[in-house]
């Protein structure tokens, strides 16, 4: 009797945790919100990719199917109401059955629509687009359902994009949508059971390598960081101060063992102008006035800083000086100009000259960057004042900033071009022969195939990499176990969370099962299978984990079993509101030095 009551309280036990962990999904409508019932906002599967005029929310005025219906609406600025445009997609994991076709059918309504459709891709177990099939959803302001047939030979996931566009005109527009329903052999979906995911046998001791934070010694053994052109580093998380450390101990082992020349950050280019003017020995650079721009980034202002003033120290006594730019593109083009502004101004006080003070006049601006662009082109004189480097990077990031445009969605969904056009001319530049360089940013970004599986069609700037220079370009994803991290929401920079726990087929609970606090191993030594992968960018997320094969994405992972947040430092700016009140008075103090006439157009 007493065995029975412990193998059921086993048994609840492992329920709880399973559901704690998963969340309720019995069924692929559960897990992929098939129904649009937006009950958590946080936790549905349908993700929109950029940031889109769209507002995603149960219309209560309407009834169908006994539900609220899911609106994709639009937003309200002011009193008036932007015209409809945006996306939402997800990917779904088939079941693991043999059929050739599925049946896909969508209920949906449509208002005031220029565009509405739904793209069906078909990708393969090595996260490969196979091919993508459009249904157009127009043509009823009443409720029907659409209806595609679609091929899923060799097909291991089905790819969802919902799109649509509104007229132009300020008539109320909305897409609304009910049900999605899949039907393999004839079956409805929710008849198969949920795919399961296997957990990857145990890893041999002998195939890892234990590191330590107190030296690097052990990198040592790892033959690749010598023999590969380009190390990335990409964190799943950001806001972990040992995830931090461990990317700087690797950076700084690069630079002092393996001729590394060049150190590129996941941070707008012109940002780091001035960065890098420091680590050059700029006296008029000051560490103290880096932190708040350090802690936006969400990696730890200590370590960064501790990075900065090391690399101030090796170029101190270095032949050949190590260089550090970010590669990112500015989302918000005034800010682009704040920072181009920054970096003249600041160079103008140890160069007294008025050509700068010219040039000054065209940065305060983004209308006026072409203006600047031609300044640096007319006058050789500029190219003499910032040394050639300096002067060929701001041509080169001014002249992207302009092709990127004004719109802020334009540019947030060009970055990973941007981002591999900014790595492959700073290599050009700063990194000759057999010098190497190390890149550290987000592993969304610095992977083989894409920033999101939800997003199969964003290509990371890494699968550009891969393309371009083979092996020589070596990608590390960097992976934390347990512990609490800092990230963000719609109203704070450095919001202190847990991480979830690691469901028992996870590449994060592969390394719980070790002894290792912190250690690093090559992938080929993995199967090549699906398996639960944390991945967190910017945003805060309560359901962590994202299902791909780790043996597709990268070369090799260093594991941190204890993630902490990161102290905040004096100076950091945490709430939003702040951070822009920062912003703004920095362009405040730039437009009193325009209207002091400190600079003066040519």
């Amino acid at each position: 009797m007493k065995s029975n009551y412990q193998n059921c309280l086993l048994i609840l036990c492992l329920t709880l945790y399973s559901l704690c962990v998963f969340g309720q999904n019995h069924s692929f409508t559960d897990k992929y919100n098939l129904d649009f019932n937006l009950k958590n906002k946080i936790r549905t599967p349908w993700k929109s990719p950029y940031m889109y005029p769209i507002v995603l929310r149960q219309d209560s005025t309407q009834t169908f199917h006994g539900k609220n219906p899911l609106s994709l609406a639009q937003v309200k600025w002011g009193s008036s109401y932007i015209r409809l445009y945006g996306q939402i997609e997800q990917t779904l994991l088939l079941p693991g059955i043999k059929v050739d076709s599925a049946i896909v059918y969508l209920d949906c309504k449509s208002q005031n629509l220029q565009q509405a459709q739904l793209i069906i891709s078909g990708i393969d177990k090595y996260e490969h687009v196979l091919y993508s099939d459009t249904l157009t959803l127009l043509g009823t302001e009443n409720w029907g359902t659409f209806v595609k047939s679609v091929n899923i030979h060799d097909v291991t996931f089905l790819h969802f994009k919902i799109q649509v566009k509104g007229i132009d005109s300020k008539a109320k527009q909305s897409l609304y949508l009910d049900r999605l329903d899949i039907k393999l052999a004839g079956k409805d979906i929710n008849s198969f059971p949920l795919p399961t995911i296997p957990i990857i046998p145990d890893i041999r001791k002998s195939d890892l390598i234990s590191l330590s934070f107190s030296n690097d010694n052990a990198l040592n053994q790892i033959s690749d960081l010598s023999n590969k052109k380009i190390v990335a580093i990409g964190e799943t998380i950001h806001g972990s101060e040992p995830i931090t450390e461990a990317a700087v101990q690797l950076i700084k082992y690069q630079v002092a063992h393996n001729n590394c020349k060049l150190v590129l950050l996941e941070v707008p280019t012109e940002q780091t102008l001035l960065w890098n003017r420091f680590i050059q020995g700029d006296s008029l650079i000051k560490s103290e006035n880096l932190i708040p721009e350090l802690s936006r980034f969400l990696t730890s202002p200590h370590a960064m800083l501790d990075l900065l003033n090391w690399l101030k120290l090796y170029n101190r006594k270095a032949k050949e000086k190590v260089w550090l730019f970010g590669i990112d593109l500015e989302i918000a083009s005034s800010q682009s100009a704040i920072y181009f502004y920054d970096f003249i101004y600041r160079v103008k006080e140890k160069k007294q000259r008025v050509l700068l003070d010219s040039l000054c006049s065209k940065l305060y601006d983004y209308k006026s960057f072409p203006q600047a662009l031609q300044i640096l082109d007319e006058n050789a004189e500029i190219e003499k004042l910032l040394g050639e480097n300096e002067y060929q990077i701001l041509r080169h990031c001014l002249s992207l900033s302009i092709v990127a445009g004004n719109e802020s969605i334009k540019r947030f969904s060009i970055r990973d071009n941007h981002m591999f056009l900014n790595i492959s001319f700073l290599l050009n530049l700063l990194c000759s022969g057999d010098e190497k360089a190390v890149i550290y940013g987000h592993f969304i970004h610095t992977n083989y195939i894409n920033g999101d599986p939800s997003f199969p069609f964003l290509k990371s700037f890494g699968s550009d990499m891969k393309t371009k220079f083979g092996d020589n370009y070596y990608s590390i994803a960097v992976l934390a176990g347990e512990g609490n991290f800092r990230t963000s929401n719609k109203d704070t920079i450095l919001l202190e969370k847990s991480l979830q726990t690691p469901p028992k087929n996870s590449l994060e609970n592969l390394f719980m099962r070790t002894n290792e606090s912190f250690c690093f191993l090559p992938v080929s030594v993995l199967p090549p299978q699906l398996t639960y992968f944390r991945l967190v960018g910017n945003s805060y997320l309560e359901d962590q984990f994202a299902v791909f094969a780790p043996t597709n994405r990268m070369d090799a992972i260093i594991f941190v079993r204890n993630s902490k947040a990161f102290d905040i430092c004096k100076g950091d700016l945490s709430n939003k509101q702040d951070y822009n009140r920062y912003l703004m008075k920095q362009l405040l103090i730039n437009n009193e030095r325009y209207q002091q006439k400190k600079v003066f157009s040519k």
